[in-house]
């Protein structure tokens, strides 16, 4: 496909879906390769620097959220309103980024000095810094691949990342246990991300030069982006805050059992990211409330069906996970597993609330959830870390989410049109219902009970939409195709 090619092309409802199967593949490959990555790196560097790196995830990102300015949501919707202006959006974009991630950056790493007082250590989370910045610079390319829904050049990216890094961190934990070798390969995966991101933008899009910085335009993106990267912040500092305060309470070892128990929120957290990506610039387009509300219904839907079996595995077999993956020196992670993976399935409805806001332009109301959100879970932590530790910590992210995507909906439905949700959530919660009764029964766990869950969930969910969102299910096919449905077809079933 020629530069003219990809610019003008419209995406036919096949092309979307596979552009969400595309980026949902590489969003999957990708998880599953860092899911390796972290399960080396616990299991060969030890609880101390799995520690340290899990702490550097989650520390570094507070000050780079800044960085980013809101700008991956604002530069997706404005280059899909507007493809004449991606070459000026993108270079004053990044000259944003530059100046504030630079900033970020020395912030981050000065406050780590009180975290970290070993050499070694405190280098390795520096290089670490600089390897997630380079992510950042890497991500506002693809928002260029986003906003004309080729979203294929983002699963090259990805992939091409995270195996890099996965193969480099394997050789570097497989022939020097060390943590600063690790972090060289995580710098290494990001900075080809960037590379290959250039590269593709210079020969399948329009043409794009980093000089048409335009002043208007800067000021312009930092205006729309305050609500966003408050917003951001605090949406980050959520899920941030908990592993910076256990290394302070409790040190390295406890942030490195929370980091294996967060293993199973965060990885599944992909889903709700790709789901996000693909339904923000089709929100952004639509202006018939019906269909907005239409397709913000069958998303969420589509978002508890993925997540209710996870949880269902969590309850019964998170021992034999952690124990068969992790080894049994983490036995104890198990304990935050269920309430975590639980709090991943309210975080997917959470966050696709969050994009139904921002493409209708009521971005203004994100910071004021994430402000509430984060006001409760730092209160929370701070009375239970001190007492119960990782547990604590997990049962507060869980809180958190069940009161963040409360709030956002809740925000989300006060506009003029109400989605509808009770029918298409229904659907999963019967099948996953029938699935633990089902468990019980024959008192089955570990292994079995994931087998089970894994194999008859699907055939439960497949009975249930036919006897209960028999519309529901002909509204999503529709919706991915991108064809319209007629009114009366959607209220078949309503009650």
């Amino acid at each position: 496909m020629s530069v003219t090619e990809t610019a003008s092309a419209a995406p036919s409802g096949r092309g979307a879906v596979t552009n969400a199967l595309w980026l949902l593949a590489a969003e999957v490959i990708g998880k599953v390769a860092n899911f390796v990555l972290v399960v080396v790196i616990a299991r060969g560097l030890g609880a101390t620097q799995y520690g340290y790196y899990n702490f550097a995830l989650s520390f570094i990102p507070l000050f780079l959220i800044f960085a980013n300015w809101g700008m991956d949501s604002a530069l997706v919707r404005e280059i899909a309103r507007d493809r004449s202006r991606t070459s000026e959006l993108l270079a004053s974009a990044f000259a944003l980024l530059g100046a504030i991630g630079g900033i970020g950056v020395g912030l981050s790493l000065g406050f780590a000095a009180f975290f970290v007082h070993e050499p070694r250590f405190y280098l390795a989370i520096g290089i670490i810094a600089v390897a997630l910045f380079v992510d950042e610079q890497a991500a506002l390319l693809a928002d260029v691949f986003k906003a004309f829904e080729q979203m294929q050049f983002q699963a090259y990216v990805v992939l091409a990342n995270r195996v890099l890094s996965m193969v480099l961190s394997l050789l570097a934990v497989t022939f020097h246990k060390s943590l600063v070798l690790v972090a060289v390969a995580y710098l290494s995966g990001s900075v080809l991300a960037l590379v290959l991101s250039r590269v593709i933008l210079a020969r399948r899009f329009p043409p794009v030069s980093l000089r048409d910085v335009r002043a208007q335009t800067v000021r312009e993106l930092m205006r729309r982006g305050v609500p966003l990267a408050v917003g951001g912040f605090l949406n980050m500092a959520v899920y941030r805050l908990d592993a910076v305060m256990l290394q302070g309470i409790r040190g390295p070892v406890e942030v490195a059992t929370y980091g294996v128990a967060y293993r199973f929120f965060e990885t599944f957290l992909f889903f709700s990211w790709t789901i996000g990506t693909v339904v923000l610039p089709r929100l952004s387009r639509l202006r018939s409330d019906g269909e907005r509300r239409r397709t913000f219904e069958v998303t969420v839907g589509a978002v508890v069906a993925f997540y209710l079996p996870l949880v269902v595995i969590a309850a019964f077999s998170a021992e034999f996970l952690v124990d068969k993956i992790f080894s049994s020196q983490y036995h104890e992670a198990a304990r935050a597993v269920p309430p975590l993976v639980a709090a991943s399935a309210l975080y997917g409805v959470a966050h696709v609330s969050r994009m139904g806001l921002i493409a209708v332009g009521r971005r203004a109301r994100v910071p004021i959830a994430a402000a509430v959100v984060l006001a409760l879970n730092a209160a929370m932590n701070a009375i239970v870390i001190p007492r119960y530790g990782f547990v604590g910590a997990a049962w507060t992210t869980f809180a958190t989410e069940v009161v963040e995507a409360m709030l956002l909906l809740a925000l989300f439905i006060s506009l003029s049109w109400v989605p509808r949700l009770a029918r298409a959530a229904a659907v999963p919660a019967v099948a996953a219902v029938a699935v633990t009764a089902l468990l019980i029964a024959f008192g089955l766990d570990g292994g079995e009970a994931l087998v089970v869950t894994l194999v008859v969930y699907p055939v439960f969910l497949v009975v249930a939409s036919g006897s209960i969102a028999r519309s529901q299910v002909r509204l999503l096919v529709s919706i991915v195709r991108n064809r319209k449905v007629a009114v009366e077809a959607a209220t078949v079933d309503a009650p």
